[in-house]
């Protein structure tokens, strides 16, 4: 079985960005164990994706047909490639900074293209089905604070529960995160961090089968 790995990457930071240094390791490590792979990656930082707009809720409601305008057929084809990225995935990584808590906006947006019922969930009155079950997702995060427990920030962490609540929905229970914290507030400790996960993170991409 050749395993399909879809990274998507959010740091506006560049190169020197530590979600993106650590997510080239991760991968790294897992293309170096696992002989069958395939690799896409999907820059929402470099590549932005548009926010909600009529145009997408137009496509929410209905496909667009032959005479709708070029702006919705244009948001409905880029809908569908970014979902099929995402189930055509065996494995995802998803490599992003912490924005104001939580989730940056261009990967925000990334999520309201990909989420949707009857692609990635089935809803009804009589209750929801992940239809994302036997994927696994791996997030790799950097953030300026300290956000472990007991850091009175911890409680304000809304990126990591973000994703898993939304996967977990989808029907994802293998799900586990990678978190650097202190990038801004104690860049000592966070250089401590740095120079550990990289071991912790190969050991886990090993046996991420």
């Amino acid at each position: 079985m050749t395993r399909k790995l879809l990274l998507v990457q959010a740091s506006a930071g560049g190169p020197n960005s530590a979600s993106r240094k650590l997510a080239s390791l991760f991968v790294d490590a897992w293309k170096a164990t696992f002989a069958d792979h395939d690799v896409r990656e999907r820059d929402v930082a470099a590549d932005p994706i548009p926010h909600v707009a009529q145009a997408y809720l137009a496509n929410m409601r209905s496909a667009p047909g032959r005479g709708d305008g070029q702006e919705r057929r244009a948001t409905f084809a880029l809908t569908k490639t970014l979902q099929s990225e995402v189930l055509d995935a065996t494995h995802i990584v998803i490599a992003t900074p912490m924005h104001i808590f939580s989730v940056p906006s261009s990967l925000k947006a990334w999520a309201d293209h990909i989420f949707h019922n009857g692609v990635t969930f089935a809803g009804s009155s009589t209750g929801v089905t992940g239809l994302l079950s036997g994927k696994k997702v791996v997030l790799i995060t950097s953030r300026g604070g300290d956000y472990r427990p007991p850091s009175p920030l911890a409680d304000f962490d809304m990126l990591v529960p973000y994703f898993r609540r939304l996967f977990a929905f989808c029907g994802v229970s293998d799900f586990a995160s990678f978190d650097a914290h202190n990038a801004i507030f104690n860049a000592e400790d966070h250089a401590a961090q740095l120079e550990k996960m990289p071991d912790e993170m190969a050991s886990f991409a090993q046996n991420w089968v």
